[in-house]
């Protein structure tokens, strides 16, 4: 019989993983991220789906450059480099 052990979240390993994760950039881009959508959506525009999935979009790809590895942002970078002057 195998026992596996189970990590029960106390206050402390809660605490250092909030920590962990809130970082003044994340903070500021949620924060404008929700504002946003929070304003959209008390609007009278018709159209409120494409600006609230651009937002949405936006924190995404944060996270997603965030959790990136940083010689793969590097090729990023470089690669849009060439192919922005390639056609000026």
């Amino acid at each position: 019989m195998i026992i596996t052990a189970i990590t029960i979240p106390t206050p402390k390993r809660i605490k250092k993983k909030v920590l962990k994760l809130c970082t003044k950039e994340r903070i500021g881009i949620y924060s404008c991220i929700l504002t946003g959508i929070g304003i959209i959506s008390l609007s009278d525009a018709e159209i409120k789906a494409l600006p609230i999935l651009g937002l949405l979009y936006c924190g995404f790809t944060f996270e997603v450059i965030e959790r990136a590895d940083p010689e793969v942002l590097e090729i990023m970078a470089k690669n849009m480099n060439e192919n922005y002057y390639r056609y000026f």
